[in-house]
């Protein structure tokens, strides 16, 4: 096996939960969104360095950031449910083959808790 798969093989070690938002309707000047889909991804999420964490926004520095890649389909604003947290896509690059996310957690308590 060469090199680059060996870094795919290693990257689609996790299943991600995704959650997306799908488009906005207005109906008698009130937004509404369609339905939310969900759907899993194979891919690897990394805590961002000390240095790349300077540069995120400074008010987003504070929240737990990481990057998450893989070879699915990301979007910004995509929900990404790792240990139980969420995390919003805020960047996605598409390096053709694969996807780099930048991911901060949102500050809304665990999912799934009563």
């Amino acid at each position: 096996m060469n090199g680059c798969g060996q870094t795919f093989e290693f990257m689609n070690r996790m299943e991600i939960l995704v959650a997306r938002e799908n488009r906005i309707t207005w109906e008698e000047g009130i937004p509404h969104a369609d339905r939310k889909t969900d759907f899993v991804i194979r891919g690897l999420i990394v805590p961002l360095t000390g240095k790349e964490l300077l540069l995120v926004p400074e008010g987003d520095r504070y929240r737990y950031n990481t990057w998450v890649y893989t070879q699915g389909e990301l979007r910004d604003n995509d929900l990404v449910i790792y240990a139980g947290q969420p995390f919003e896509v805020q960047v996605v690059t598409d390096w053709g083959s694969y996807r780099q996310a930048r991911a901060m957690r949102l500050d809304v308590g665990v999912v799934g808790e009563s």
